[in-house]
């Protein structure tokens, strides 16, 4: 598979969860309504292609993981946003979302995280994890990613 290089802008490709992401860390919830509202149902299950470096004080310069490759608008909002009503509103259009697999480690390869994963891991609010629990179900904390681990570890 190939993946637009970081030069190209999500907004060229029509990367939901990319544009999602922009939108977040620049603190315009505005616009990542706008990007919700704007999407359809398939453009929210889509992963991302972007590889965009995430940039992040905790993560080592050149280890940082990709901003959304291979993640969903639904994983994105879990680990970015912290706006419950544009979670659970995104959750009621695209319920299935919650059980997208997607990401890639910052190596390369394929993470298979379900958006509960990066809620645990990416220290989401409580009420992010709550949400989610309530609306997916307590099996979600079973599912192991690629790597066997389980959202609590």
């Amino acid at each position: 598979m190939s993946s637009p290089r970081a030069s190209v802008s999500p907004a060229e490709h029509g990367d939901v969860a990319a544009r999602l992401y922009q939108a977040l860390h620049a603190q315009n919830v505005d616009a990542a309504i706008q990007c919700i509202a704007e999407a359809s149902d398939s453009d929210i299950l889509e992963p991302s292609s972007w590889e965009q470096r995430q940039t992040a004080s905790r993560v080592a310069k050149g280890d940082a993981p990709y901003a959304t490759r291979g993640l969903t608008a639904m994983h994105v909002l879990v680990r970015d946003c912290t706006h419950l009503n544009i979670i659970k509103q995104t959750i009621e259009r695209a319920p299935s979302g919650l059980q997208a697999r997607g990401g890639y480690y910052s190596n390369g390869t394929a993470c298979a995280a379900i958006p509960m994963h990066l809620a645990a891991q990416e220290s989401s609010s409580v009420d992010v994890v709550r949400l989610l629990l309530e609306t997916g179900g307590a099996e979600q904390l079973q599912v192991k990613n690629q790597s066997g681990s389980l959202p609590m570890h």
